[in-house]
């Protein structure tokens, strides 16, 4: 017995094969559903994947100036690392500089100590030896009005000048008279010669020649002659012979040496004597000029190493303090230590009334010892005492103080440049943080994004479990045998209820 699905589905063929046209058209319009579906997940894929390109393209171009400045700002940061190594570096090196100029300056304090401590001893000594020549000038005054003044000297000294000239003068008389002596004696003789020649040839020749007349004229001649040769011969008796005037020649020069050795010993004596009082004078001099500069270079030692050892202590303190400090601090103490070198200045701006009152006293000096000196040793002592005030600035050192106070100021400089530096990269490192943060909340959004997309990418359907028609009526038809099909489409045409209408099956 057959089924009556089957019997009425052989009787009517016509009918299913309407039907089966029907469910291959449904089939048919389900498959270009599918495949619209797919092509529009195709199209939003490559819409998506395009979206992403361009956001990872924009990304990357809005991310490449982000790179170079956090680039730039790794090699700033690098740069200002380096700086504030070198920064550090000098800061430390300044910190040794300060720490062995403490050390010398703690040396040299210690030094000054002993100088001073010696200078005191000396002083001391100075003292004792300034009181000994003042008692002694007191006694060399009391005792030079009893000889004598330096007028009554200077008087002594022009009258044995005179008393010179005078001697040199009766000295060329004498030498001139002694001159016209010898001279006249030579003509005495010459002419009692000639007398004595003409006598003895008038005596020899009288016998012969002369007459009574003639022997009597040349004897009343003759007489005549030797009255007048005895008259000349008591002349020269009357005047000096030559012996009387060689000893008178010799008492002459007697005298004139007794008199040339009295004045040279008296004036070996007054010379002497004002060698000495200027030996003396000197001495006293240059023991007080020792004195007052002993004692001006005490006071002055003194009060400097008072303020070098006031401000050493001040300035061992804060660099005791400066050293566990960071180097932000420097620059104040710097500017403390700028008002210690102006206090300084003007300390040392306050010698020169010192140096002022100090000339004014050996102005005074001067003035007192031009009267017991004389012009030289007042224009050595002027000499030396400009020599001392032009010489006396450069023991403050102030060349020293100079340059440690441009070193500071530069220092100071430099710190505050690299203060400007770091305020300037923490702002761009404020706004680069800003820039990053906003560039990270939209790289968070356009990630979010993607992972949405992906979300809906990976709820669509594969490449692989999505079919074209071709393929899927293949695939139904390796799928369903034919049996099921007609059975398929028998349930629903029954369930349609219009067979009339529906389309013949293309494989009856």
């Amino acid at each position: 017995m057959a089924h009556p699905l089957t019997s009425s589905f052989m009787v009517s063929s016509p009918k299913m094969s309407t039907t089966a046209d029907v469910g291959l058209d449904f089939v048919h319009g389900v498959m270009r559903d599918i495949k619209c579906l797919q092509e529009d997940v195709l199209e939003s894929f490559a819409q998506v994947r395009a979206s992403i390109d361009r956001e990872s393209q924009c990304r990357e171009r809005s991310f490449l100036p982000v790179h170079e400045r956090f680039d730039e700002l790794a090699r700033k940061i690098s740069e200002e690392g380096q700086a504030r190594e070198e920064l550090r570096a000098r800061a430390d090196d300044f910190e040794q500089k300060t720490k062995m100029w403490v050390c010398a300056l703690g040396a040299g304090s210690k030094t000054a100590k002993e100088r001073l401590v010696s200078l005191e001893m000396a002083s001391a000594d100075g003292v004792k030896q300034h009181t000994a020549a003042e008692r002694r000038i007191t006694e060399l005054e009391n005792v030079l009005p009893l000889r004598s003044t330096v007028a009554q000297l200077e008087e002594l000294a022009g009258r044995v000048t005179l008393l010179k000239s005078e001697i040199d003068q009766d000295h060329s008389v004498v030498t001139m008279v002694n001159s016209r002596v010898d001279d006249l004696k030579k003509t005495s003789e010459v002419g009692l010669r000639a007398l004595s020649v003409k006598i003895d040839g008038i005596d020899n020749a009288l016998p012969t020649l002369a007459k009574a007349v003639d022997v009597q004229d040349l004897s009343f001649r003759v007489c005549g002659l030797q009255s007048k040769l005895q008259l000349c011969q008591e002349d020269l008796d009357r005047k000096a012979t030559t012996t009387e005037l060689e000893a008178m020649l010799d008492r002459v020069s007697n005298t004139i040496k007794t008199v040339r050795q009295e004045a040279h010993n008296r004036s070996a004596e007054i010379e002497a004597g004002v060698g000495t009082m200027e030996a003396n004078l000197e001495v006293q001099t240059r023991k007080m000029r020792q004195d007052i500069e002993l004692r001006a270079r005490s006071t002055d030692l003194q009060s400097m190493l008072s303020e070098v050892n006031h401000q050493q202590l001040a300035a061992v303190a804060k660099i005791d303090n400066r050293i566990d400090t960071e180097t932000g601090r420097l620059s104040t103490s710097c500017v403390s230590l700028e008002k210690e070198l102006t206090r300084l200045r003007i300390d040392l701006n306050a010698v020169d009334p010192r140096v002022g009152a100090a000339e004014e006293s050996i102005l005074r000096l001067v003035q007192t010892l031009s009267t017991k000196c004389d012009t030289d040793e007042v224009m050595r002592l002027k000499t030396r005492a400009e020599a001392l005030e032009a010489g006396f600035p450069a023991k403050a050192d102030a060349t020293v103080v100079a340059k440690h106070s441009l070193a500071i100021a530069d220092q100071v400089a430099k710190l505050t440049a690299a203060d400007a530096r770091q305020h300037e990269h923490h702002n761009r490192m404020d706004s680069l943080v800003n820039c990053v943060k906003d560039h990270n909340g939209k790289l968070q959004s356009v990630e979010d994004r993607a992972r949405e997309l992906h979300a809906d990418v990976l709820q669509k359907a594969d490449k692989v479990d999505v079919h074209p028609k071709d393929t899927l009526e293949q695939l139904l038809f390796k799928f369903y045998t034919k049996e099921e099909i007609d059975a398929l489409l028998c349930r629903v045409w029954w369930r349609v209820g219009d067979v009339k209408s529906s389309p013949k099956a293309p494989y009856c």
